[in-house]
């Protein structure tokens, strides 16, 4: 495990655990070129990494092994919704994002084009190949950014996404019902606001992704999930129904 330098009298570090069991170092500092080195440090040593030079902390992050099957699970979910209502849809995984200015950025657990602009990802991709489509946006934002664990400094974590363009932050917390979990909309407005439902996915609510990860694996996972849909069965009724909490979906279109 790396160390802090301590030593230096500007780096005041801490070591906590986030929601989901990972590990979570978290350095604040008034001198700005002592953060940006500190980060420059543990860079290779933890897999994410927040930071906003100008509020002047860093917090770094070596996900636990729940950490990564949550956010595989809601990327599952997205995909499989996407898939079955004919969404376009860009994984841009952990993908990171920065300020254009490069004091502030992060590491989201899922990030995801969705609708017009991945349209457009695959228009270029058609036409000239992924490797184009992929330098189409490089360095673009977003338009969802998934959080799946609470840390101390969530709440600067939805600020640093809205000043790096990410449309909207699915801050996920331990995704288990009764959890805090909570939709952003991060660029309507001064500030983050809470959304009752996700704008670039309709009827979306976080609140409600535990009970369709456990549909859409009730279902065999979005690989079968997919290949049933293809068939013509009524599976995007049920993972609808999850997550409306409602019996019927008008969304199955089949």
């Amino acid at each position: 495990m790396l160390e802090p330098r301590s030593s230096t009298p500007c780096l005041r570090p801490w070591l906590c655990t986030g929601s989901r069991g990972s590990l979570v170092l978290t350095v604040a500092s008034d001198e700005p070129e002592a953060l940006r080195a500190q980060i420059e440090d543990f860079r290779d040593g933890f897999r994410k990494v927040w930071f906003d030079l100008s509020a002047g902390f860093a917090e770094f992050m070596s996900p636990s092994q729940a950490h990564e099957f949550t956010a595989r699970d809601v990327h599952d979910v997205v995909m499989a919704l996407c898939h079955a209502e004919g969404i376009d849809v860009v994984d841009m995984g952990s993908t990171s994002v920065r300020t254009p200015d490069g004091e502030a950025g992060g590491d989201p657990d899922e990030s995801f084009l969705v609708g017009e602009r991945a349209t457009r990802y695959r228009e270029v991709e058609a036409k000239r190949g992924t490797e184009a489509a992929d330098a189409s946006i490089e360095g673009e934002p977003p338009d969802i950014a998934v959080e799946v664990e609470h840390t101390s400094r969530r709440d600067e974590k939805a600020l640093i996404y809205r000043e790096c363009g990410v449309g909207e932050l699915w801050d996920i917390g331990t995704l288990r019902v009764g959890a805090v979990s909570v939709i952003h909309d991060l660029q309507t407005g001064d500030r983050p606001r809470r959304l009752a439902a996700s704008r670039y996915l309709p009827d979306v609510q976080a609140a409600r992704l535990p009970d369709a990860i456990a549909a859409l694996k009730g279902l065999g996972g979005p690989y079968v999930f997919m290949a049933r849909h293809g068939r013509g069965e009524p599976v995007a009724r049920t993972l609808w129904s999850a997550l409306r909490g409602t019996p019927d979906s008008p969304r199955d279109t089949l």
